[in-house]
């Protein structure tokens, strides 16, 4: 067994050792969409949830309406 002295071992046991697993050739990805993009994509989904809503909605009332029948 080798004898460290107690300099190397307190280095050694202060020592911060970074172990995560991580890819260093992995490139990272970057949302290049400008903010104007972003707010036409969220204004279309709006619209799109809202159809569907409405669909849903028409549905329901269509199916009370043959419940009562």
């Amino acid at each position: 067994m080798v004898d460290l002295g107690s300099g190397a071992k307190r280095e050694i046991e202060d020592a911060v050792y970074d172990l995560k697993a991580v890819n260093p050739h992995k490139k990272p990805n970057v949302d290049t969409r400008t903010p104007e993009e972003l707010m036409n994509i969220i204004e279309a989904k709006g619209k799109e949830i809202a159809d569907a809503l409405a669909a849903l909605r028409g549905n329901r009332t269509q199916h009370d309406v043959k419940k009562e029948a």
